[in-house]
């Protein structure tokens, strides 16, 4: 449907922009008098990728990684780590013992970066 085409087109621009602007979401919205609502709306589904038509769920969206055993700085403990890196190029180390919602709290954060 060319409306519902025309109207992704006019979010995606917006979006663009508030990217470059270096503004927060909140803040882009306030200056241009946009519902804060609908943009993160558009945000989220124009920016996510999707496959077949479906949004990717959290889990999906996780690559394989490799746990390897480090030495601490003191050298005599053994202790492990995980270490993300991400589409976005950032690369982030937490402990073996974190929760893993705390993980997924930390993956989608870094994802906004």
């Amino acid at each position: 449907m060319q409306i519902n085409e025309d109207r992704h087109d006019e979010w995606r621009k917006l979006i663009d922009e508030q990217i470059k602007s270096g503004l927060s979401k909140a803040a882009f919205c306030n200056e241009k008098g946009i519902k804060a609502e609908r943009f993160y709306y558009y945000a989220d589904i124009l920016t996510k990728p999707k496959v077949n038509n479906r949004k990717l769920n959290n889990a999906s969206e996780f690559i394989p990684v490799e746990i390897k055993k480090s030495i601490s700085p003191n050298k005599n403990v053994d202790t492990y780590a995980i270490r993300l890196i991400l589409k976005n190029g950032i690369e982030c180390v937490l402990p073996d013992g974190i929760d893993s919602k705390r993980i997924k709290e930390v993956v989608e954060a870094l994802q906004q970066c």
